[in-house]
């Protein structure tokens, strides 16, 4: 079971030393999942995504996830697993 208890957008431009600007636009998706054998209850955990990339593989807006049930689907893709989707239950 993995369960959306909020999310957070953040947005901002990362200046390293190099002094070459990275604008970034994310979004943090707070769940919590009682996937972790070693963990008695619930383990708390949050994922980040491009905001782009989450707009391309969840079914629905985020407001739409909080208190919601999630599948979290990975696919293997260059030799590691990659969210692919995410649908709400």
């Amino acid at each position: 079971m993995v369960k959306c208890v909020g999310y957070q957008y953040k947005q901002g431009v990362y200046e390293p030393e190099t002094g070459k600007s990275v604008p970034y636009d994310n979004i943090l998706i707070h769940y919590v999942s009682d996937n972790n054998e070693a963990v008695y209850g619930l383990e708390a955990q949050s994922l980040k995504l491009k905001r782009s990339d989450f707009l391309a593989i969840c079914n629905v807006a985020a407001d739409s996830l909080i208190d919601r049930e999630l599948i979290l689907s990975y696919n293997p893709v260059g030799g590691k697993l990659v969210l692919t989707r995410i649908d709400v239950i």
